[in-house]
C-alpha cells in the first residue's frame, strides 16, 4: 500500500496484549537518543518512533526511517517527530518528546487528513520557525511573517526574504521553510513537506532556542487532525509507559 494512500481501520491497543511487564521494566531508564537503537540498548535509550512502536504494543523493530513503521503510524507525523528527534539536543530537550511516544500510533488516516496535516506543518513553518530565526536581525519582517494572512502571503513574504542575505542557519530556515509552504501549497511530497518543516525549526532553533518549543507544538497541533488513538485507549498506552518512565 502507497504511504499515501487510505489506511484500513486499526485500533490502537492492537497487539497491546504482547507488551510484558519486563518489557515494561525495561524502559527505567530510557532516553530519547539520535538515531536508531536496540530496544532498551546499553545506553537506554531509542528514537520517538521505536519508542512509540513499543508502547503501542508492537514487538521492537529498528526504525531508520517511516517505511519501518506500521501502517498505523502517518507517515507525515512520523516524519517530523523522526526529523526533530535527530536535530534536538539530546538530555532534557530532547526527552520532551517521551510523551509523544504514546499518540504517533493510530494517526494513520486519509490521503486528504495527511496533506491537510503536511500543510499545518508548513505554515508552521512560515508563520513560527522562520520568524524565530529572522526576529533579532528583522523584526518588521519576522512581524509581517508572523502575521500572513494567508498561505499564498506567507509564501510571498518568504520568496522575498529567501532573496536576502542572511547568517547560514537563518538562511536555511527560510529557505526550508519555503520550499515546504510551496510543496504544500501544491499538495504534493507530503512527507518531504513534513520533513522540510522539521529542518526549519531546527535552523531557528540554532539561533533562537524556543524555536524548539514551537516545533513540539505544531507536533501537538498536528496530531489532533484527524484520526487519533481513542482516549480511553491512550490513556491505558500512557498509564503503563508512565509507570516506567517515571524512574527514567
Amino acid at each position: 500500500m502507497s504511504l499515501l494512500e487510505s489506511p484500513p481501520i486499526w485500533h490502537p491497543l492492537e497487539g497491546l496484549s504482547d507488551m510484558t511487564i519486563t518489557q515494561l521494566e525495561s524502559w527505567l531508564d530510557w532516553q530519547l537518543k539520535h538515531g536508531s537503537h536496540e530496544f532498551p540498548g546499553a545506553d537506554g535509550g531509542t528514537c520517538i518512533n521505536e519508542a512509540a512502536v513499543v508502547v503501542a504494543g508492537f514487538s521492537y523493530r529498528e526504525v531508520l526511517g517511516i517505511t519501518d513503521l506500521p501502517e498505523s503510524f502517518c507517515p507525515v507525523i512520523s516524519q517530523f517527530a523522526l526529523t526533530l528527534n535527530d536535530a534536538m539536543p539530546e538530555g532534557e530537550e530532547l526527552n520532551r518528546l517521551r510523551p509523544f511516544a504514546a499518540r504517533l500510533s493510530g494517526s494513520s488516516d486519509t490521503r486528504a487528513v495527511i496533506y491537510e496535516r503536511s500543510h499545518l506543518l508548513a505554515m508552521a513553518a512560515a508563520r513560527d520557525f522562520a520568524p524565530l530565526a529572522i526576529e533579532q536581525h528583522a523584526p518588521e519582517a519576522a512581524a509581517r511573517l508572523r502575521s500572513a494572512e494567508s498561505p499564498d502571503a506567507a509564501l510571498a513574504e518568504l520568496e522575498t526574504l529567501a532573496e536576502q542575505i542572511w547568517p547560514d542557519n537563518v538562511r536555511e530556515a527560510i529557505g526550508a521553510a519555503l520550499r515546504a509552504l510551496s510543496r504544500a501549497l501544491g499538495r504534493k511530497q507530503a512527507i518531504y513537506t513534513a520533513e522540510l518543516a522539521a529542518i526549519s525549526a531546527a535552523r531557528a532553533a540554532a539561533v533562537n532556542d524556543r524555536a524548539w518549543q514551537a516545533a513540539i507544538d505544531a507536533l501537538d497541533g498536528v496530531l489532533a487532525i484527524g484520526r487519533q488513538a481513542n482516549p480511553v485507549e491512550v490513556a491505558v498506552i500512557k498509564e503503563r509507559a508512565s509507570a516506567a518512565l517515571a524512574h527514567g
